[in-house]
């Protein structure tokens, strides 16, 4: 007697009827020796969609993971280009953090200068509340703004994704059954069966990676001996 575990439809709900829009489930047929996945026609029937064999749906949805996983080549030049426009714009950030240290310090010092006005009795306890809340306030916006500066900068987590994107595929095939499912989930909001074959909308950032150039672009490569880039052609993602 067949597993019903083994026999779950762990893809239910991850696909919809390029058709109809309605979901697309998976069904045992005689007893269980069967499985397929097709719409649930809760809209009514109608012809267009097959009903594809559980491996054969299996297959689609590994290829909507393969879409997005990219070769070495690929992740090398996206960690070139990454890394390339940062170094351009690591300048700005540098400038605006030792502009606002200034601003930091010169407001310390007028916060400085205020106490002891009041300690001389040079200005009234009203005068120094209203001065010693403004400084204060300009301090927290100085210190808000260095914040965002440090915390501002794209590089590793751009670089986190990309790595993840070039294990996806052989992560995908080495994961458990629900855990595919719940790749899949992660990668695209929804897949639409069309004609034979599941078109994915990818989340981002795989959507990026899902429109990079096609296998016959040529991308630049880093040349080392004369500190600039040549043309790499690549076979595949």
């Amino acid at each position: 007697m067949p597993n019903a575990r083994a026999r779950a439809p762990i893809f239910n709900g991850i696909a919809t009827c390029g058709i109809c829009g309605c979901s697309v489930v998976g069904e045992a047929k005689q007893d269980g020796r069967y499985f397929y996945y097709h719409c649930t026609y809760s809209k009514g029937r109608h012809a267009g969609v097959p009903h594809l064999p559980k491996t054969e749906f299996r297959d689609l949805s590994g290829d909507c993971v393969r879409d997005v996983t990219v070769s070495d080549d690929v992740l090398f030049w996206l960690r070139e280009v990454v890394d390339d426009e940062l170094s351009k714009l690591t300048g700005l950030p540098r400038q605006r953090a030792a502009t606002l240290q200034k601003e930091k310090q010169r407001l310390s010092a007028r916060l400085n200068r205020l106490y002891d006005s009041l300690y001389d009795d040079i200005i009234s306890p009203e005068m120094f509340k209203r001065k010693e809340a403004d400084y204060k306030s300009e301090l927290a916006g100085v210190d808000g703004a260095l914040g965002s500066l440090d915390g501002n900068n794209g590089a590793p987590t751009a670089q986190r994704i990309f790595e993840l994107a070039n294990r996806l595929y052989p992560t995908y095939l080495d994961l458990e059954r629900e855990r595919k499912a719940a790749m899949l989930r992660l990668l695209a909001s929804n897949y639409v069966l069309r004609d034979g074959s599941l078109c994915p909308t990818y989340r981002k950032p795989f959507s990026f990676l899902a429109n990079l150039p096609p296998r016959t672009t040529k991308l630049p490569e880093r040349n080392e001996q004369h500190g600039g880039f040549h043309v790499l052609s690549f076979s595949s993602r």
